[in-house]
């Protein structure tokens, strides 16, 4: 919906027999049917060796700017700012488009994005800036104790994105901000909801006070997730099931 209000509108509703939508507000089993995407293949066993965790904490993400009212690239960057001013040995990030200035206003400034050469002249040097990463996240994921998880927008039901699972996976504590219904779908066991705490500052002595067992309890608690039936939702069976049963169900009308 931040990005193509368009789409949400009846008369494009009406064009379909059946919807498959992330969003729980529409679902009512007979037009609109839940899905989740990304989704995942079992079994999924998290690596739980505390040895290979030797770096504090990890935000992914490219660099993007909204001006919706429900945007959460601005506090993505919020965190990256609070980490290089006060702990910028405890964070490091990693992204597209952070050697790029990104130009903001009409459509004659928006324009200067098309210059290559003035978006890397006014492009800010973030210091704990560790480059794109064009391999799988979850074996890099998997040297960290933390990861920052902001969705790219907040307050919309079932909006949830790979961003989380691929720090559960690599049983990387998820600092989460995103979907208000979060606690529906993944138990709060499983991650630290950044809306439990006033800052930046708050939230960081909560991690560093976090001992190595108090984290294996919140990987032991992702791997219960995984292994639980709750988690089903989330896979690729569950899917093609929801997918393909309702087609079915046309097909013979």
């Amino acid at each position: 919906p931040t990005i193509y209000p368009e789409m949400w509108q009846r008369k494009v509703y009406d064009q379909f027999d059946k919807i498959f939508t992330w969003h729980d507000d529409y679902i009512d089993n007979k037009k609109f049917f839940k899905i989740n995407l990304p989704s995942y293949d079992l079994p999924i066993n998290i690596n739980q060796d505390q040895e290979i965790k030797k770096n504090f904490c990890i935000i992914m993400g490219s660099n993007k700017k909204s001006n919706h009212p429900l945007d959460l690239y601005s506090k993505r960057l919020e965190a990256i700012k609070w980490f290089e001013k006060y702990h910028i040995n405890d964070l490091h990030f990693f992204g597209y488009g952070w050697n790029k200035y990104i130009f903001k206003g009409n459509k004659l400034i928006r324009a200067l994005n098309r210059v290559s050469f003035l978006q890397k002249l006014f492009a800010k040097k973030y210091k704990n800036y560790k480059g794109e990463h064009h391999d799988l996240k979850v074996p890099l994921f998997e040297k960290y104790q933390f990861s920052i998880c902001f969705e790219n927008a907040h307050s919309i039901p079932g909006w949830i994105t790979e961003k989380i699972f691929h720090s559960i996976f690599a049983g990387c504590i998820p600092i989460y901000l995103g979907a208000n219904n979060i606690n529906d779908h993944i138990p709060s066991n499983c991650f630290i909801d950044f809306n439990n705490f006033k800052n930046f500052e708050e939230l960081y002595i909560y991690m560093k006070s976090l001992s190595v067992n108090d984290r294996l309890k919140y990987i032991q608690n992702m791997q219960n997730f995984i292994d639980s039936e709750q988690f089903y939702i989330f896979t690729h069976e569950y899917f093609t099931r929801i997918v393909s049963t309702e087609i079915e169900k046309i097909l013979k009308t």
